[in-house]
């Protein structure tokens, strides 16, 4: 089904809602005036000078777009349209003889239309599925002019690895060596399919497999209980600290532990080379990562399962029985499934209320209370220390870094927005902490940041986390003091976050705040790893002043300092003596 745009803001840069799913995320406009409604009807303008009116718009998947009447709105013979989009097709549907060119469709990057006499309704130009469309307006009258022409968004086409296969042709959307019908289905229930070429089974012939057809699935007739509906994909980590949305087919790290899957499925491949091998079937699934035969056709599982119906991928800790009857989400599954167990209990760290099974809490092992740090006061430098442990802001390039006035109780740590697009500013501690969330004040419009990268205390990362952005809270214990602190306690945090607002976790990955302030809070962090650093990018060029920042971090505790937790330290003071027993008395020890 067509569904309009919201154009409202065209011309603002950003995102424009269909069906509050957001299929564009930018527009650039060029020339006189372009305005836009939430119907989708678009208006350029041509002024006194005859100058006309050119705007791109950019699409985050491919996507069919159909240009129309909306509004009633005709073209007429002097109202000039230039449509253009790369390795395009146009495809004109004109009942009513309307337009100035023929029904029919045209292969081409650019297309040109313009109306007949005073012109009239009732046609239509859809293009194949583009990235990117400009439409350009001129007008023959010598003066202002203007014309309105709907827009309509029709098919999107995924294509989530990039690899140029689209989804729906793709056996392994996500490119980590894993297909898709593994990953669409919890291991426990797995359903392999009927067979390939002739052993493919489809009793009413819709192309869906019936062993994949959810009704014959719940016991309907072979012949007439097909629905038609496949699959439910499954999201392996949605239940496991922050809700990724990312169904596992298409999630690189379905257990959200900071482990790719391709380097948790056990091929002994790299993500690197699965990117860089051919494909010399087409099926998605790259050479490296297919069995014997790399010109299998569309094998849906190919090697990942064995002959004995068995899956192939890494079970490093053995937990996972013969027939995977004992599957428990995050607990007991293969790697790519399995979360963090510390202790090797079979309950994995975020339900493990006993990291490293000594005995004692994590609540009484872990951690601090949050506290917004700020730089040392006295020291120009981006440093600041909070408890028994430290955290420096550095620049990737050089850019400046510093403490926005070290003699101010309550100073931030200022970042240059003016250094250049790419500009990586990472904030590292000196103990492993818990993070919560980082505080930006003064972010102009024109130097978004984005991309936040954690890396744990392991070495691994996790990036271009998704996030949800909300005004400072109103009270936030103070790092230097045992106050209360206030918005009013530092300048310009009391400013609400402009245009932006609610959560923003439908793959945005810039934060805008239009020069004011918020807090960033990121999501798919695991609150049992210590996080070492976290780091943002600066994603535009931009002449605007410094930006101020300020991380908001649970302190992980380390008493030995030895770079393990106590939650996961069964020596926290590392004296030889195991906490299990250092937490019992000598007579009473169990």
């Amino acid at each position: 089904p067509l569904e309009a745009l919201d154009l409202t803001d065209i011309n603002d840069p950003g995102d424009f809602l269909a069906a509050g799913v957001p299929v564009v995320v930018g527009s650039t406009v060029t020339g006189f005036q372009a305005n836009g409604d939430f119907d989708g009807n678009l208006t350029l303008l041509q002024n006194a000078a005859a100058e006309g009116t050119t705007i791109t718009l950019t699409f985050d998947s491919p996507t069919e777009v159909v240009l129309g009447t909306g509004d009633g709105s005709v073209l007429s013979s002097t109202d000039i349209w230039n449509i253009s989009a790369a390795d395009a097709t146009f495809t004109v549907s004109d009942p009513n003889g309307n337009l100035s060119v023929a029904d029919g469709s045209v292969a081409e990057d650019a297309f040109q239309v313009s109306g007949v006499g005073s012109g009239g309704g009732g046609w239509s130009i859809t293009t194949s599925p583009v990235t990117s469309l400009t439409l350009s307006f001129e007008s023959t009258l010598n003066g202002a002019a203007e014309s309105t022409i709907n827009i309509q968004r029709g098919t999107i086409v995924l294509d989530t690895d990039g690899d140029g296969i689209v989804d729906h042709l793709d056996i392994d959307s996500d490119n980590d060596g894993i297909t898709d019908t593994i990953e669409a289905q919890a291991t426990g229930d797995y359903i392999a399919p009927s067979g390939t070429g002739a052993a493919f089974i489809d009793t009413n012939r819709d192309g869906l497999d019936d062993n994949f057809d959810a009704g014959i699935i719940a016991g309907g007739d072979p012949l007439t209980g097909h629905t038609g509906v496949g699959f439910t994909p499954v999201d392996t980590d949605e239940n496991l600290f922050d809700l990724d949305g990312v169904d596992d087919f298409r999630d690189t790290d379905s257990d959200n532990d900071g482990i790719s899957d391709a380097e948790e499925a056990g091929h002994g491949i790299s993500q690197a080379l699965i990117d860089a091998s051919a494909d010399t079937d087409g099926d998605g699934l790259k050479d490296v990562v297919e069995g014997f035969n790399v010109n299998d056709g569309f094998d849906v599982n190919d090697e990942n399962v064995d002959l004995t119906g068995e899956f192939t991928l890494a079970d490093s800790d053995g937990d996972v029985a013969a027939g995977r009857t004992n599957i428990d989400a995050l607990n007991i599954d293969y790697d790519f499934r399995e979360a963090l167990d510390t202790d090797g209990d079979n309950v994995h760290n975020q339900q493990d209320i006993d990291d490293d099974n000594d005995g004692i809490l994590d609540i009484v092992e872990g951690s601090v209370d949050p506290v917004l740090v700020h730089p040392t006061l006295g020291n120009p430098n981006a440093v600041g220390v909070f408890g028994n442990n430290g955290v420096t802001l550095s620049s990737s390039g050089g850019a400046a870094v510093s403490n926005s006035d070290p003699t101010d109780d309550f100073s931030i740590f200022q970042y240059a927005e003016n250094a250049g697009a790419g500009e990586v500013f990472t904030f590292t501690f000196d103990s492993p902490v818990s993070l919560v969330d980082l505080v930006f004040a003064g972010v102009h419009e024109d130097a978004p940041v984005g991309n936040f990268t954690v890396e744990y205390e392991d070495g691994t990362t996790v990036s271009n986390l998704d996030f949800t952005i909300s005004p400072l809270p109103i009270q936030i214990q103070s790092s230097f003091f045992g106050d209360p602190l206030t918005r009013a306690d530092i300048p310009g945090i009391n400013a609400v976050v402009d245009e932006v607002s609610g959560n923003l976790t439908d793959g945005r990955t810039d934060f805008i705040p239009d020069d004011g302030a918020g807090t960033v809070s990121l999501l798919g962090v695991d609150p049992d790893r210590g996080v070492r650093s976290v780091s943002f990018e600066l994603l535009a060029d931009s002449p605007a002043t410094e930006g101020l920042v300020l991380p908001i971090v649970t302190a992980l505790v380390d008493t030995d300092m030895d770079g393990v937790v106590d939650s996961l330290d069964i020596d926290s003071d590392n004296d030889g003596i195991t906490d299990n027993v250092e937490a019992q008395t000598t007579a009473g020890y169990i």
